[in-house]
């Protein structure tokens, strides 16, 4: 596995706000859960009824995918009764109700045409989380290109499937399921043992990332957030360094700093130098590829150092801020160096 996948889910893992003791200390603990309000507003219950009349069976409605390496624990499904599914993944020695050994969650959520199914990325990170003693999960979504420029107001787009997924107030919620569904109406509370007054970390890339930077607006749980291949201005068409031209302009203003509910000292972002999508494909404010991503990334994390720093950092403490990827693409993880 490249390094840089390695060092970067140790990072996530130390940020401020997931104490180290998480990942060593959770074996033997029980939190006494409080029963959540399940007093929702109408506007939340809209196309929902379908958890009343249906008792969801996960293996049935959303069967376990192809995966590499991966097989899934358990799977589920959101939004509605054709919504989309999410996978989840522990290591039963370390995670388990028998005992009580309830761990904390993570949510990674992969990119556009990388969501629909668990490829290496997914099975990676996953398998690395569960390790460090997390609950797993990695969640579906409509990722198609067309879904992300969504009439030319990305932010909206953005917004809508990270309400979907993190929405601890909206039942069917991927956080509802795990996080806040006292009476057990989806039927994950017997069997994932998960905890998440323990932390929930969010993880995404590209388009994912920009649906996990949003998640704090929707609920408290989130504790810790990495994101890959992030920006404020895009270039959609030019995933690859070779395909900028003819491609248009986008600006994606809902991920600046200033817009993030999730406070920057809790936050990573990673990109790599030739990303084509977030900078590197014209001179954007009279500046050469590396400035344009680098100012990307100052304005998504709130962070600034001079150009010639490769790692920008709040403190050395909890790593938060961004790092460039030398000569990394927009899918830096796939050719940096193991």
């Amino acid at each position: 596995m490249p390094s840089i996948i390695r060092a970067s889910l140790l990072l996530l893992i130390f940020l401020l706000g997931l104490h180290s003791s998480i990942a060593t200390d959770l074996r033997g603990s029980s939190v006494v859960k409080k029963a959540a309000d399940l007093k929702h507003s109408n506007n939340n219950n809209n196309n929902t009824e379908w958890y009343d009349h249906r008792m969801l069976m996960p293996s049935q409605i959303c069967p376990y995918p192809d995966a590499t390496n991966l097989s899934p624990v358990r799977s589920g499904q959101y939004g509605n009764e054709a919504g989309d599914c999410f996978y989840m993944y522990w290591d039963p020695n370390i995670c388990n109700m028998d005992n009580n050994n309830l761990c904390p969650l993570y949510i990674y959520v992969d990119g556009t045409w990388n969501a629909q199914d668990i490829d290496e990325r997914d099975t990676t990170y996953m398998k690395e989380m569960a390790k460090r003693g997390y609950v797993a999960v990695t969640v579906d979504y409509d990722d198609g290109a067309v879904s992300y420029w969504n009439n030319y107001d990305s932010c909206s787009g953005f917004t809508e499937k990270s309400r979907k997924i993190f929405d601890e107030s909206l039942v069917g919620s991927v956080i509802y399921q795990l996080c806040e569904d006292s009476y057990n109406r989806f039927g994950h509370g017997r069997v994932v043992p998960v905890d998440c007054s323990y932390g929930v970390a969010v993880n995404g890339y590209s388009q994912g990332g920009h649906i996990t930077a949003l998640a704090k607006h929707y609920t408290n749980y989130i504790t810790a957030g990495l994101f890959f291949a992030q920006g404020i201005r895009n270039k959609l068409c030019a995933v690859n360094w070779s395909s900028c031209m003819g491609c248009v302009t986008m600006d994606v203003p809902c991920m600046a700093n200033s817009q993030i509910a999730l406070p920057s000292h809790k936050r990573r972002y990673i990109n790599g130098e030739k990303d084509s999508m977030f900078g590197a494909c014209e001179s954007w404010w009279g500046k050469n590829y590396r400035e344009n991503v680098l100012n990307n990334l100052r304005i998504v994390s709130g962070v600034y150092c001079p150009s010639d720093q490769n790692g920008c950092f709040e403190n050395n403490r909890n790593m938060a801020g961004y790092h460039i990827v030398p000569e990394g693409t927009h899918d830096f993880m796939n050719v940096a160096q193991g």
